[in-house]
């Protein structure tokens, strides 16, 4: 779909609200917890006993009845019902690039990896398929849109690590949502020219690179970033019933 001119000034709107004066300590405060529960699991001695799954490459993994139990989950977190079926295929190519969402035709590829990255990757995917079968987007709305997913995402990351007892599946929404908040604190830390903390820009993560490669092009965070700050500081106020309040469309981002 293309980026039109009421995309645009839906996602002016939305960064609007992110660099109101009063979001600096609500940023700093998300950005201290998320970045405490980051390296907690990023502890040298913690990480090798994290469990991502074997590789679903090999013979005899239901890479379906793992996708369809994820779909599932996702419906009745937002409340949903009669989902057209996915369109899904695997790609080995799309190792590095991610998980990739066809807005042309409502499919998505994702990457041959591990458990843990598979079910994260699909239920992003996934949570923009629902979108584009609820309309809660007439147009292509990326800060929502992305912001919204990831949030899903790491919805079904938790309810994971209820089930399983397997912090694998926190590190990567973890390790996006520090990049995210911290981008967008640095963002905001200069078009309201006040001085970021220092502590706070600490932290590294994966999800750094292409984020930084976006801001210095642009001289802002990804669609991604900012609107996975701006669901993270909602879901901080007002908890997880903003996911499926979004798909009814009854939610007021603030």
């Amino acid at each position: 779909m293309p980026y039109s001119v009421s995309s645009r000034m839906e996602d002016e709107r939305l960064k609007g609200l992110l660099l109101a004066p009063d979001k600096r300590e609500v940023l700093e405060e998300l950005l201290y917890n998320y970045m405490r529960n980051l390296n907690r699991i990023q502890r040298w001695n913690h990480l090798s006993h994290l469990r991502f799954g074997a590789d679903i490459t090999r013979n005899g993994i239901d890479t379906d009845r793992i996708l369809r139990k994820v779909f599932n989950q996702i419906d009745e977190f937002l409340e949903v019902e009669k989902v057209p079926e996915p369109t899904y295929y695997y790609d080995p190519d799309c190792l590095l690039k991610g998980a990739i969402f066809n807005l042309m035709n409502y499919s998505f590829r994702i990457p041959r990896k591990d458990r843990v990255h598979l079910i994260l990757s699909a239920s992003h995917e996934y949570t923009h398929h629902v979108q584009i079968a609820y309309k809660i987007q007439t147009e292509y709305y990326p800060i929502f849109s992305e912001g919204h997913a990831r949030g899903v995402e790491r919805h079904i990351a938790e309810e994971y690590l209820a089930l399983e007892k397997n912090e694998a599946f926190l590190l990567p929404p973890l390790q996006r949502a520090v990049s995210d908040v911290k981008m967008t604190y640095i963002w905001f830390c200069a078009v309201n020219a006040c001085e970021p903390r220092r502590s706070l820009l600490r932290s590294i993560s994966p999800s750094d690179f292409s984020n930084q490669i976006f801001f210095d092009q642009y001289g802002e965070p990804r669609p991604h970033a900012l609107g996975n700050a701006l669901f993270m500081m909602n879901e901080e106020v007002s908890g997880k019933k903003i996911y499926p309040k979004a798909v009814k469309k009854k939610l007021v981002l603030k």
